[in-house]
Parts: C-alpha cells; sequence; structure tokens
C-alpha cells in the first residue's frame, strides 16, 4: 500500500519519468524513511515579491526522495485531517452563474479582502 501511494506521488509530481524510474524513487524513499538517513535541512529557499508583499518559499530538488516524501506526507496529511481545496473550476463556474443576476441588482458591491496580514496571534 505504502508503495502504491509513493507511486502515485512521484507519478503526479513527474509524468514524464518512466515505470522503472518510478520503482526506482519509490524504493529509494522507503530505504529512506527505514534507515532515517533524510535530511531535511538542505532545502533551497527563495523570496517572492509581489504587489509588495514578500513570500518566502522552501523547496527541494523536483526529482528527490525529499520532495517526493514531503508530497508524500501532505497528501496523508490532507486524508487524515479531511482537508479539501477549493476547486478553481468550480469557483469560476459559479461566478459565471452569478454574473447574469446582477444585472437586475440596482446596487452591488463587490469587496476582496486579504485579512490575514491584520490579526497577530
Amino acid at each position: 500500500m505504502l508503495l502504491e501511494n509513493i507511486h502515485g506521488v512521484i507519478r503526479r509530481i513527474d509524468y514524464t519519468l518512466t515505470d522503472d524510474d518510478i520503482d526506482f524513487w519509490a524504493q529509494q524513499c522507503i530505504l529512506a524513511v527505514e534507515k532515517e538517513t533524510i535530511d531535511f535541512s538542505t532545502k533551497v529557499k527563495e523570496v517572492f515579491t509581489q504587489s509588495g508583499k514578500r513570500r518566502v518559499i522552501y523547496h527541494y530538488s523536483k526529482i528527490s526522495v525529499k520532495n517526493f516524501i514531503c508530497h508524500y506526507l501532505k497528501k496523508r496529511l490532507d486524508k487524515v485531517f479531511k482537508i479539501e481545496y477549493a476547486s478553481r473550476s468550480k469557483i469560476i463556474n459559479l461566478l459565471f452563474n452569478t454574473i447574469p443576476a446582477l444585472k437586475n441588482m440596482n446596487d452591488f458591491v463587490i469587496i476582496r479582502a486579504d485579512l490575514i496580514n491584520d490579526f497577530h496571534f
């Protein structure tokens, strides 16, 4: 089961890998976990700035045991904690279905807000 799940994660990360490549990387992931040889401290840090906002992103090489394991762990956490992500296509469809109704309204306001930076925890 674990091997199949890791296979699926690797396939989604890079569709160009052959089945043999995926088998190799999946086995490497399992060996690294079993032998506890993964060093997650070797991440790459990048800083992106857009519209005055600064975002720091950490990542690993696309084709690496660390990247595959991180993606696998994210998938497991999403499943265990029942995390669901919004579907962009559903949101767009909802928006386009709402637009015709707007012409029938006299007054309307669309508000877009980013409140995350206004709260301090």
